[in-house]
Formats: structure tokens, C-alpha cells, sequence
């Protein structure tokens, strides 16, 4: 009895096994024909189709189940063979192709979706619904793997997929590529209310959106996570031709890429409305061939890389490679443009680059970075060792008419351990920094090197232009061999006062005549920098600022480390301004190599140190790095 009950379990298994999946093609060996491809659905937990002919839309309600289409035949689809084309699902341009969702009536149980190999096109808005391809909603978790959707309209929101995630809706998408599609929001996809998206390789590009987020529209609390994707040559008329994010989070990997978006503002990127971003593409090389970065992204008036407004975003390149923000430009047409790379913008944003390198960036206005309205950007390098030392954090040859660096309205600048190098300006090669008539708009630069910034054919107008009631404290910086008519120019146009003050620094051989030229009253200070020319050197200035050469390793080379019998060994340690952070190369500042007469610091970008000397001041790894 008990040999005759386990040959009848058995054999229950096998026959469980054998039916856990269905086919559906033209073959008399099939389970189901095309035209019963919905009821295969609802009645079954995995369906393999062929390719054989077009499925018409479908819906999977209150279910989970898996759709695995492109077998030749339904032979091939009975052992799972290889697959190399798609099953073609399509809208006719009347309806939503494919919708996904749960019910109140099923208490929207959690469903799990799977959708492999399928060609998703021609869609368009059904009465109901919100996306032209695919519209989801409930408590799904779906996955759209080795699948294409191309083709699809939708009214207002999701031409590709729409995903509403106030239930816990989560999206993977595997090597899956959503392109050519159109919507008013979110032309490729259109994500709201908490939904999660995360891309593992794969593609959004060429979609068009009338209004804003041409790739990717986020919004209220959604997450968009990208693995080695490409989200690129997206179109939107207003905001975020790549990704439009209001109150959400983006994440970007490190292989990822923001390439040849285009919009009104934010051609890659549009943050407003606390949207946190962080992004980590980015390679070794400044100009990554491989696309790898935010690269070539255009905007008509703001941002062309990115436009943040009221959001945090971190741009993190590590000890091993940079974040690339390359080839990004606004309107050359335009004279009123501005943020080539990074446009900020109002008093709730913080943008950090850490390790970034910010080249070949093109606006009317701040070609590298713009910070305006009370935004602060943040730029320096990483902690301890880095592959590229002290072009670890570079700004590079960006062009602009007005200031590679703009600040205007109080946005103000926190920049340290940089290198800003062979960027192209009329006015202000460096840094154009407009306050307001009411706030001190504190800006700082520290621990920078600053060299071969000039205009394109000649002269700059200056380095640096302060304008409206603003602040500059410079201090441990290196600047050499710029092309300017004058270092520092001090405007005072609205009769506000302009504050500079000037410590620890090597402005050596700009070559300008001029260290600062004053247009009206101007406050400015300083004490312990090596200058080029006290000729014209207005009194105000402490008493060391010697008329010495700085002793560079090797200046032709473009090495501006100080050797160890430089004048600018342990000659500062003012009380006007204390080092807040390392040297260029991250050494900490303070070393000891002669006797302390006038201090402990050494003046400029780099912090001497052979590696036997010792750090004297009491509790340096108080400072930030």
C-alpha cells in the first residue's frame, strides 16, 4: 500500500512540474492560441510565447505571474531554448499596451510580476489609466527584463511606463531599453507617489515630453536607482530633458550615463522641491570616451548639465576615479544663459562635488558652476591618497564671457583643494561673485591652485570680480601664470561694500600689472602672501607680503609645489585666518621644517613635508580634509 501511494505522489509531481508553465503560439502542440493569450493569464503562473504573431494588450490584475515571450515555436518554448528576438505586444495607438495592478477587492495582496522578452509599442492612453506602454499600479513588484518598449503616447503622463507607488509598486528593469516615446510628463517614464525604479543596464533615449522630464519624470517621494544605464538624447520643452525630480531621490552608479539630454532648463537633470540626487559616474580620464559621466547635455536658459533648485545633490567621485560633469552647454545665443555643468539655485540647496572633474563647460554665465539666490555649492577633493594628487578635484578648461564660476543674489562658492585650470573668460576667468545690497554672501577659497586662465584671445578682464555686497576670504591658495588685466577687481556698482581678504597665499607672475583695482570704497585685508608686484599693492595689507620668488619644483612644468628652501615655509599663523581644511594633497596642514618665526602654516596650496617632519600645531585632524 505504502510502495502504491508514493508511485501516486510521484507521480502527482510530475505532473504539477510538467504543467507549471503554458505555451502560447500557432502550433496545434501549443496550449493556447494568440487569441487566448488573456486567458492564459488569468489562468496560469508562467506562459512562454512565440513570436510567431503580435499579442494584442493585456492586463495582469491580482495575480502573479510570469510572461516569457520570443521563442521561435512552442517546441522551443517547451525546453526553453535560447531566444534571441522579442514578442511583439502591440497598442494599435488606441489603447494601453500592457496594465498591471492590484484591487481593493483582493485587499491588494502583493502580486510579482516578471515580463522577459517582450516588445512593447504603440500604445496609447486608455480611459482609466495614465501611460501609453505601461501603466502600474498596486502592490506589484514587476520586473521587465531583455524587453523593449518603443512607440507609445500617453496624454499627460508615462508615454513608455507609468508607476504609481502609493501602494508599493517597485519596477526593475534588466537590460531593458524604453525609447521614442511621448508624453506631456515623463516621456519614457513617469514615476509617482513612492514608486522605486531601479535600471540595471539598459537605456531611456529619444523620448519627448511637451512638458517636463523628456527620459525620467520622479515625483512625490519616488526612487530612481541606475546601474551602468544610459539615459540619453531625451527632449523636454520645459524641465529635465534627461530627468525631472520633484521631491524624490536619484541615485546614479558609477558606469551610468546623462548624455545629450536637452530642455529649457536642466538638460540632463532638473532637481527642484527637495529631490536629494547622488551621483557617482565618472572615470580616470577628464574626458571619458565611453560617454561614462554627465556628458554633452544642453538647456536653452539654466543648467546644462543640471539644474538644481531646493534639493541636495552630492556628485562623489572616490580615491580611484573622478565624477565626470564634461561638454555640458547652454544657449551660445543666449546672452542671458547660465550653468554650463551646475546651475543652484534658492536657499534650500547644497550641492557637494567631491573628486569631480568639471571640463570643458560652456555658458554666458558660469561655464562650471553657478550659485545664485542663496544657494551653496561645495567642491573639493577626497580624503587621504587620490590617483590624480592635486587634479583630484579639477575645474578645466570651461569658456564662458562672465566668470567660469558665477555667483549672484548670495548663492555663494565654498571651494578648496582644487586645481582651476585653462578655463576661457572675458570677464572674470575664475570667478564673477555678485551678493546682494543686504547680506556679507560669504564665499572661500582655500588650498586651490589657479593657473592659465585667460580670455580666449587675450587678457582677462580679472581673475576674480566682486560685485554687490559680497565677501571672498582666499587664503592657502597657489595662483600663477593667469593672463589678466588684474588679480582681484572690487566693482562696488550699488554702492555696497565688497569684502577681500588675502592670507597665506603665492600670487606669483599673473602677469597683471594689477593686484586690485578699486572702482569706489572697498574693504580688504590680509596678511602673509607672497606677491608678484607690490607696486600697485593698495595700503591695507598686513606687513609679509614679500616680493620673493615662491621656489617652485618646476613651473614649466606646471608643478607648483613649494621646495624645501622656499620663502613660504612656516610664515603664517595669523589671526585673520586659521587653515579649515588639508593641503591640495590632502597633507595636513602645519608641518614644522625651520624653526617657527612667524608660524606654522605654509603659504599656498601645499603644505611642505618630506615625510620626517612633524605636525606642530596641537589638534590639526580638527580640520575637515
Amino acid at each position: 500500500m505504502k510502495k502504491r501511494l508514493c508511485l501516486f505522489l510521484c507521480l502527482l509531481m510530475i505532473t504539477s512540474w510538467a504543467q507549471a508553465f503554458v505555451t502560447v503560439g500557432n502550433e496545434v502542440e501549443c496550449d493556447y492560441s494568440f487569441v487566448q493569450f488573456q486567458t492564459a493569464i488569468d489562468n496560469n503562473s508562467e506562459i512562454r510565447v512565440t513570436r510567431e504573431q503580435t499579442l494584442a494588450p493585456f492586463q495582469i490584475i491580482d495575480k502573479s505571474v510570469q510572461i516569457i515571450g520570443g521563442y521561435e515555436n512552442c517546441n522551443e518554448a517547451e525546453i526553453d531554448a535560447q531566444r534571441f528576438f522579442e514578442t511583439e505586444v502591440n497598442g494599435g495607438n488606441s489603447e494601453t499596451t500592457v496594465i498591471v495592478k492590484t484591487t481593493n477587492g483582493n485587499g491588494h495582496a502583493h502580486q510579482t510580476i516578471i515580463l522577459d522578452g517582450l516588445h512593447i509599442t504603440e500604445g496609447s492612453t486608455s480611459i482609466g489609466y495614465l501611460a501609453g506602454g505601461v501603466d502600474i499600479s498596486g502592490n506589484v513588484s514587476i520586473s521587465i527584463i531583455d524587453s523593449s518598449i518603443d512607440n507609445n503616447s500617453a496624454n499627460t503622463h508615462g508615454g513608455g511606463i507609468y508607476i504609481f507607488g502609493g501602494l508599493g509598486a517597485t519596477l526593475l528593469l534588466d537590460s531593458t531599453s524604453i525609447q521614442n516615446n511621448n508624453a506631456g510628463v515623463g516621456a519614457g517614464i513617469a514615476a509617482s507617489q513612492g514608486a522605486v525604479i531601479t535600471m540595471d543596464r539598459g537605456n531611456i533615449r529619444n523620448n519627448n515630453a511637451s512638458g517636463s522630464g523628456g527620459g525620467v519624470s520622479l515625483s512625490s517621494q519616488s526612487r530612481l536607482i541606475t546601474l551602468d544605464a544610459l539615459i540619453g538624447s531625451n527632449d523636454s520643452t520645459l524641465y529635465g530633458g534627461g530627468i525631472y525630480c520633484s521631491s524624490s531621490f536619484l541615485h546614479m552608479d558609477l558606469t551610468s550615463r546623462l548624455n545629450n539630454n536637452q530642455s529649457q532648463s536642466g538638460g540632463g537633470l532638473f532637481a527642484t522641491s527637495n529631490c536629494n540626487v547622488l551621483i557617482e559616474s565618472g572615470t580616470t580620464s577628464i574626458r571619458p570616451n565611453n560617454g561614462i559621466g554627465i556628458k554633452a547635455n544642453y538647456a536653452e536658459f539654466a543648467g546644462g548639465g543640471m539644474y538644481i533648485e531646493n534639493s541636495l545633490a552630492v556628485l562623489k567621485g572616490t580615491p580611484d576615479n573622478y565624477v565626470n560633469i564634461y561638454g555640458n552647454w547652454t544657449d551660445e545665443n543666449n546672452i542671458n544663459a547660465h550653468g554650463g555643468a551646475v546651475y543652484a539655485r534658492g536657499s534650500g540647496t547644497v550641492v557637494t562635488i567631491i573628486n569631480g572633474s568639471i571640463t570643458g563647460n560652456d555658458s554666458e554665465f558660469g561655464s562650471a558652476i553657478v550659485s545664485s539666490n542663496g544657494a551653496k555649492v561645495k567642491i573639493h577633493r577626497t580624503t587621504g591618497s587620490c590617483f590624480a594628487n592635486e587634479e583630484c578635484s579639477l575645474i578645466f578648461e570651461n569658456q564662458s564671457n562672465n566668470g567660469t564660476i558665477f555667483t549672484e543674489d548670495c548663492g555663494t562658492i565654498d571651494v578648496f583643494q582644487t586645481t582651476i585650470r585653462a578655463n576661457i573668460s572675458t570677464l572674470a576667468s575664475v570667478a564673477h561673485l555678485k551678493g546682494n545690497n543686504t547680506d556679507s554672501c560669504v564665499n572661500t577659497m582655500e588650498g586651490n591652485i589657479i593657473f592659465n586662465n585667460k580670455d580666449e584671445f587675450d587678457e582677462s578682464d580679472s581673475l576674480f570680480f566682486l560685485d554687490n555686497k559680497v565677501t571672498l576670504d582666499f587664503a592657502f591658495n597657489t595662483l600663477t601664470d593667469n593672463l589678466s588685466s588684474s588679480i582681484f577687481f572690487m566693482s562696488n556698482t550699488d554702492s555696497s561694500n565688497q569684502i577681500l581678504k588675502v592670507n597665506s597665499s603665492i600670487l606669483w607672475n599673473s602677469p597683471s600689472p594689477l593686484f586690485l583695482e578699486i572702482a569706489n570704497t572697498n574693504s580688504y585685508s590680509g596678511n602673509c602672501f607672497i606677491v608678484h608686484d607690490d607696486q600697485n599693492l593698495p595700503a591695507g595689507f598686513g606687513a609679509l607680503t614679500p616680493v620673493v620668488n615662491p621656489g617652485f619644483i618646476n613651473a614649466a612644468n606646471n608643478d607648483y609645489l613649494i621646495d624645501f628652501d622656499s620663502a613660504g615655509i612656516d610664515m603664517c599663523d595669523t589671526s585673520l585666518y586659521q587653515p579649515k581644511h588639508h593641503d591640495i594633497m590632502s597633507v595636513p596642514r602645519g608641518y614644522q621644517y625651520t624653526v617657527p618665526q612667524l608660524g606654522y602654516f605654509d603659504m599656498g596650496a601645499y603644505e611642505y613635508d618630506d615625510g620626517n617632519h612633524i605636525n606642530d600645531v596641537i589638534f590639526y585632524d580638527r580640520f575637515d580634509d
